[in-house]
């Protein structure tokens, strides 16, 4: 009876798939936020306060992260939001963004050219502030190589005393570095950044829910409210308070694609949202995965 059931547990699992991922919500340190959720048109709207609403050029509505993002085929594609005193005067920055890269290609994910950058180049996170005294551009790269066709969640923060990347919401690198951030005129490009008179680095990929905070984060969410920060949680965009991980790959049972056989890696070739290692799983392995969680756990 109890084969009987895990069977039938396995099979529910692997119909339903992946649940929604669960959206930023804006709490008091949030000057822009940009879900993409519009879905249609040329415009994105700031769920901030601050009405930081952005213009899309190029750049397609598609399946994200969390509801609907946009995709940048790395040719002339960007957001363009106008600056203000919301986004370019502030003491201490934190940038984040969910990133889906297509290509290697360098790319800016979050751009004002002063006093703040976010972006990818040779396959890791680099960020950068114009601050000090006098003001000067100074960068950090991530220690980690990112690959391409999966989600990260990248991020950057200055206090005044450091500059930080994150990946997936764990610190990466940084840079002693300090001094005010300057206003400055420049806009906000998304997907691109602006050198004038020109506009390059542009993004080959997805990217989504963009927010922009006038502090500097070290713990950026607990996204899917489980009572777990992200950086802990084994399934951090779906909620799992309890952990279950049947297969002790690392990854949770909520988001994992193949829950009763362990591949930490998530391969996915023909992108099905079943792991490679349970492809027929219904009609060749379901006893398998039975036997599996059967056996004792240590």
């Amino acid at each position: 009876m109890k084969q009987k059931l895990m069977l039938i547990v396995t099979m529910l699992i692997l119909t339903i798939g992946y649940g929604q991922a669960h959206e930023y919500e804006v709490d008091e340190y949030t000057v822009a936020l940009w879900h993409f959720n519009e879905g249609t048109g040329n415009n994105t709207f700031d769920e901030a306060v601050y009405g930081n609403n952005g213009t899309i050029y190029g750049a397609t509505w598609i399946d994200g992260q969390a509801g609907y993002a946009l995709n940048f085929d790395g040719d002339e594609d960007y957001v363009f939001v106008p600056t203000t005193e919301s986004i370019g005067r502030l003491s201490e920055v934190s940038l984040e963004a969910w990133i889906y890269r297509n290509s290697d290609s360098d790319g800016s994910v979050i751009s004002k050219n002063g006093p703040y950058y976010l972006g990818i180049e040779n396959n890791r996170i680099i960020a950068g502030v114009y601050a000090g005294d006098p003001h000067s551009w100074d960068y950090v790269y991530g220690n980690t190589e990112l690959e391409l066709d999966r989600w990260y969640h990248v991020a950057m923060s200055y206090d005044q005393t450091f500059l930080k990347v994150y990946l997936n919401d764990i610190e990466d690198g940084f840079f002693i570095k300090s001094g005010e951030m300057p206003f400055v005129s420049q806009n906000i490009y998304i997907g691109a950044k602006s050198v004038p008179p020109n506009i390059v680095s542009y993004f080959n990929g997805m990217i989504d829910e963009v927010r922009i905070s006038n502090i500097s984060r070290s713990e950026f969410y607990d996204l899917d409210k489980d009572g777990l920060p992200d950086n802990e949680d084994n399934c951090p965009m779906h909620h799992n308070p309890a952990q279950t991980d049947l297969d002790r790959d690392g990854v949770g049972d909520s988001c994992d694609n193949c829950v009763f056989m362990s591949n930490p890696g998530q391969a996915d070739e023909n992108g099905n949202w079943i792991g490679d290692l349970c492809e027929g799983c219904r009609a060749r392995c379901l006893p398998l995965c039975a036997v599996q969680i059967d056996e004792p756990h240590p």
